[in-house]
């Protein structure tokens, strides 16, 4: 299996990270997963466009409890972040879950960045 190089650029990663929840490639999504925890061990937070990203690949690839739980401890989240969570419980069949979901976001107190 090929694995990225630490030494690869953040956007790279990012790309490849869209690559892998594209192909539904999960294994490899999630070696990109543990290259960004480790290197955000040693520097700043890990920001909203990382998970997004990382929410959008488990949700495509059908794995909507990791993407529920990196949602749930998001301190901010964008609209992107609301559509790749229902998204993935929409193509999950999970309809319900994506009509609570889409309450909340449009509820006053969960408003989202921009």
């Amino acid at each position: 299996m090929y694995l990225p190089s630490p030494l690869y650029s953040l956007e790279h990663l990012l790309e490849l990270l869209k690559l892998s929840a594209d192909s539904k490639w999960l294994l490899f999504g999630k070696t990109i997963h543990a290259q960004l925890v480790t290197r955000n061990q040693t520097s700043k937070p890990i920001d909203i466009t990382q998970v997004n990203s990382l929410i959008n690949l488990y949700a495509k690839c059908g794995q909507i409890s990791p993407a529920r739980n990196l949602f749930d401890a998001m301190p901010v989240r964008n609209v992107v972040s609301w559509n790749a969570l229902m998204t993935g419980y929409l193509h999950g069949g999970e309809h319900l879950e994506a009509l609570l979901l889409f309450k909340n976001l449009v509820s006053s107190e969960n408003a989202c960045s921009q």
